[in-house]
């Protein structure tokens, strides 16, 4: 039987993720903004755990030694997970807009995956929630910017945005042309050790 995934306060996210680390998960991901292409109510600034929730999912996943990626797009989801020292932001559009977050990010060692795939796969096509799009799509060239001038580590990452998986060279090549032509994709060393672990 796998855990549910939904825990309220801090002492059913510290039970939460003991659960998840004895079925086997060697990472615990979460979410504390919606997205995109969430529904109303669930956008890419609103929030989904309070800051003392979101201190303790990564608190304990630190305590059972395991990594930690959250998905947050902006406002104060973003915020509350690298101030809690998550290890790696996913989406992060909106970080430009709070420009003291990149520099937590590197004296934490946070990594960022901007995910510029899933925002390029939703400019083609039409969705419900797609008001949402205008706005993101904005920020996560800025944000990525800002992220590698204060020494953020960047990764490459998909996302469970409705296109197909297997198209991650689609996403360096479209970090380096938002970046800058000059950009070079990190290599990983021969052992095939991940850096982001």
């Amino acid at each position: 039987m796998h855990p549910s995934g939904v825990a309220n306060g801090p002492n059913d996210v510290r039970a939460l993720v003991r659960e998840l680390v004895r079925v086997g998960a060697d990472v615990i991901k979460f979410a504390t903004t919606g997205g995109a292409s969430s529904r109303s109510g669930h956008g890419p600034m609103d929030i989904a755990f309070g800051q003392d929730e979101v201190k303790a999912l990564v608190a304990e996943a630190k305590a059972q030694q395991k990594y930690t990626m959250c998905h947050a797009v902006g406002g104060p989801g973003l915020r509350m997970c690298i101030e809690a020292g998550v290890n790696s932001v996913e989406h992060g559009c909106y970080i430009a807009d709070d420009p003291d977050l990149v520099n937590i990010m590197a004296g934490n060692n946070t990594f960022l995956t901007p995910t510029f795939e899933v925002y390029e796969f939703h400019s083609t096509i039409a969705h419900p929630t797609s008001s949402h799009e205008p706005k993101v799509d904005a920020g996560p060239q800025d944000s990525m910017q800002m992220a590698i001038a204060a020494g953020v580590k960047i990764s490459s990452g998909t996302d469970a945005g409705g296109f197909v998986h297997g198209d991650n060279a689609r996403e360096i090549e479209l970090m380096v042309e938002r970046v800058s032509p000059t950009c070079k994709p990190y290599r990983p060393p021969p052992d095939g050790q991940r850096n982001a672990r």
